[in-house]
Formats: C-alpha cells, structure tokens, sequence
C-alpha cells in the first residue's frame, strides 16, 4: 500500500493567515546539554495543513476532540479541478463527473492544483471556491469531510457544511499525487 501524506512541514517561514502569527519552533533540549532534542512549538490552529471542525465559526458546535475517531477514516475521492481559473469556482459538474463515486465516497478532496503556489503571494489569493450548488450537494449527502489544497473557501453559504458537522480539511500538499479510484482517507488531528 503507497502512503501519500499530505501535510505541510511546519517551518518560522511558512505562509500563514493575514494578521496571524508566524510559528515558533524553540529548542528547549540539546544532545549536548540534555541527552535529547526537544522542541517547543508555538503555534495556531489553523497553521500549516489544518482541520477547521464546526466549533471554529460556531461556538455551540463540535470541537475536533469531541468528534469520533470513525469521523476522520473513509474511502476518499479526489476531483480534479485543476482546469479552473483563478477566481473561479468549484461547480457541482466538478463532483457529478465521477458519477456513483462521488455519493459514495466519505471524503472529497479537491485538487485544485493550488498547492504550487504554496509561500507565494497567489497561494493566499483569488483560489477558486465551490459555489452554492456544489454546497448544497455536498450537504445533502452523507460526507464525513472534505479537503483542499487552498487556504480557505468559507463563505456566508460555506458556513453550512460546518453546521452540518462536516469538517474540512485545508492547505493540502501533494493532492496531484493521489490516484482514484480505492483510495483511503486518514486524518489524525491533535485533540485540542
């Protein structure tokens, strides 16, 4: 079985969310002095690849750590969307394309091919967003969550899939990487 993770290295220099603070990696224990390394990190949640739950725009719902481990492992589909400008959006063409996979994947992740652009000026601007009709499709089914290789897509109609205790996964590295169809999906979030 090829693994493919997905994350981003945390690093001092890595792209964060306007007016959010930069990681901080501090060794507090040496080889030399210590016996061991041990770094200290100072960070934000929604730092490097993250998952938002429910609870980051709505205070009464779901945290990640209240959520059950079964709501971060699934069979994944990737949609490709990789042709849209920037700008664009995310259309429900781009789901239904895939036909009976879409509806029976728990997780679609969205390879906008954004992920290029990572620690450039364009990664944090006009990335393509799903549009209401994609929205609503994907609240009507049965997804456990769904990922992009985008900084962000919440609108004022987004905000729905986080009411619906739908988690999302953002700042995706190497999506251009995964194959369909079989594909599995584990997330591990630190329970914060």
């Amino acid at each position: 079985m090829k693994v493919i993770d997905l994350t981003h290295t945390i690093t001092e220099k890595m792209p964060v969310f306007p007016g959010t603070e930069q990681p901080q990696l501090i060794t507090v224990n040496n080889y030399d002095e210590n016996g061991f390394r041990e770094t200290l990190l100072k960070i934000t949640t929604h730092t490097g690849t993250h998952i938002d739950p429910p609870a980051h725009i709505y205070s009464e719902k779901a945290t990640l750590d209240t959520l059950p481990p079964e709501q971060f492992i699934g069979k994944a589909l990737v949609i490709d969307c990789r042709s849209i400008k920037p700008g664009g959006h995310i259309t429900l063409q781009h789901i239904t394309a895939y036909g009976a996979k879409a509806k029976a994947a728990d997780f679609l992740l969205f390879n906008l091919g954004w992920d290029k652009y990572w620690g450039t000026e364009t990664y944090l601007g006009q990335y393509p967003c799903l549009n209401d009709e994609a929205i609503n499709f994907i609240l009507e089914g049965n997804y456990k969550g769904i990922g992009f290789d985008i900084h962000h897509h919440i609108s004022a109609v987004g905000t729905a899939l986080l009411i619906s205790l739908i988690h999302h996964v953002y700042n995706s590295h190497r999506t251009g990487q995964l194959v369909n169809p079989d594909l599995s999906c584990h997330q591990h979030p630190q329970a914060v």
